[in-house]
């Protein structure tokens, strides 16, 4: 889906629904799909997004490793950390194991 263009006496500051008019929400916030992106790195002069961001932010900027995440953590494990909360929370919180079907059976619910 193409970006509509602005009009030329667009003010600077638009109330939210203005702006909330002028596209979906897919368009404004998911970002281009394939063949825009393609359309954008070719009027820019770049073969690829990596291109790109390389000619614009210096390598001293740039982390190629990815993030460090931890490993995930099994569902018991979940489950044990969410009932081990403080028990301050008043009754109707407090961690109760479903019973209500064979799909959750065994996970952490919260009573109310």
């Amino acid at each position: 889906m193409a970006y509509p263009a602005a009009p030329p006496d667009t003010p600077s500051h638009q109330s939210l629904a203005a702006l909330e008019r002028t596209a979906p929400f897919s368009v404004r916030h998911i970002g281009p799909d394939a063949e825009e992106l393609s359309t954008m790195l070719s009027h820019l002069g770049f073969g690829s997004r990596d291109e790109l961001i390389d000619a614009a932010v210096p390598g001293s900027l740039r982390d190629r490793r990815g993030p460090r995440l931890p490993a995930p953590a099994s569902e018991a494990r979940t489950e044990a950390e969410l009932c081990a909360l403080p028990t301050t929370l008043p009754t109707r919180h407090r961690c109760r194991h479903s019973t209500g079907s064979v799909s959750t059976a065994g996970t952490p619910r919260r009573t109310r």
